[in-house]
Order: structure tokens, then sequence, then C-alpha cells
């Protein structure tokens, strides 16, 4: 029986996975970094920093590229205009009968900008996010703590992904996982147990009125 739902922050509650993705992309291009499909798969998902340190360790002056990718994609940005379509009502609503959870590689300083912005502050019951310092995604650290940190088993919760690493992430914890997706990615998400094309489907799947 389902207890909890995990969400993904970037590409299922907020819209930066396509924003920033963008952003790294064209940088990357830049430092002549060869692009191609497999690359966005795994760059998607994955936090810029551990996967240019991971990946591209090759690359000159890794710190310098770091700060150029923070500057370009987190200077005064308005999270509100990237919410996902009706993220705060669905999010809402699921409360009223499940635990809900956070388990994002996204630091803690933008979180809490996220949350202050779209006043999330109430709404989850576990975060978990880079500042834990795990491994990050597609390694299963980030659900593993979200499920020590609830007390559940792995039959008590469902995750809400959309990158193939996050997807990978949560069923190498053992977890289920639905899968928002996106047309204008091509994203492999043939791991998960369910795919939605919005959220609001969200709340038919988990049956909350």
């Amino acid at each position: 029986m389902i207890k909890a739902i995990l969400f993904d922050l970037d590409g299922v509650l907020l819209d930066t996975e396509y924003y920033t993705l963008k952003i790294k992309i064209d940088l990357l291009k830049k430092l002549n970094v060869e692009i191609n499909d497999d690359f966005i798969a795994q760059l998607s998902g994955r936090k810029f920093s551990d996967f240019i340190v991971e990946e591209l360790s090759y690359l000159d002056n890794i710190p310098s590229i770091i700060d150029t990718y923070q500057m370009i994609a987190y200077k005064d940005i308005d999270y509100r205009t990237l919410e996902k379509e009706n993220a705060s009502y669905v999010l809402r609503k699921l409360k009223e009968k499940y635990i809900v959870g956070l388990v994002t590689a996204s630091d803690r300083n933008k979180i809490k900008t996220v949350f202050n912005q779209l006043g999330w502050h109430n709404i989850f019951d576990v975060v978990v996010d880079h500042d834990f310092n795990f491994k990050s995604k597609p390694a299963p650290d980030c659900y593993l703590q979200a499920m020590k940190t609830l007390g559940l088993d792995n039959s008590d919760l469902v995750v809400i992904e959309d990158s193939r690493t996050g997807i990978l992430a949560a069923k190498r914890a053992k977890l289920k996982v639905i899968a928002l997706t996106d047309d204008r990615m091509n994203i492999d998400q043939s791991l998960a147990d369910y795919r939605i094309d919005n959220l609001i489907q969200l709340l038919g799947l988990m049956e909350v009125k």
C-alpha cells in the first residue's frame, strides 16, 4: 500500500530541466564537447557540477566552467514562471492523503528560493537534496535516505521522475516509478512503471479527488 510519494524537482515540479539543459548544452558546445542523444540522456537529471567532474574531467579549468553555468542559469530566476502546470494544486491535494517528499540534485539555497517564491514550505515531509553529499543520481543513495528518514519500506513509496538518470536511481532503490513525459526532449523512460502526460493525471492514478 502506497503511503508516500517522492518527487524530483527539476523537470517534474519545475520546468527547469528543459530550461537549464539548453544552457548546459550551449556552454559545452562552446568548449568543443561532442553532443549527441546519448550524451544528453546522461546529462539530464544530474547536477551539472557532478557531471562535469565525473564525465568531463579532461576539460581545463572546471571550477570556472561550473561558476559560469551557475551565473547564467540561476541569476535572478523567477521560479513562479517555471512552475509546472498545476504543480502546487496537485502537491496540496496529494498531501491530504499521502506523505509527500522531495528528492533532488538541487542544492539547499536553490530549494529555499523555490519554496519562498512558490509557498511550498509546509508541503514536503522530507527533503533530500544535494547538500547531503551523496553520490548523484543514477546512484540510489538519495532515495534510500528518503526511505530511511521516513521509516518506510520500498513497497510503501512511489517516485515521480522525468529523466533517465532519476528513473534509474529510483529503480536501483527498488521503488515504483511514475514518469512525467516531455515531448521536447528525447528521454528514455522505458524503466518507469507508469507514465503520465501531466501532473493532474497523477491525482487520478493515486485516486485523489
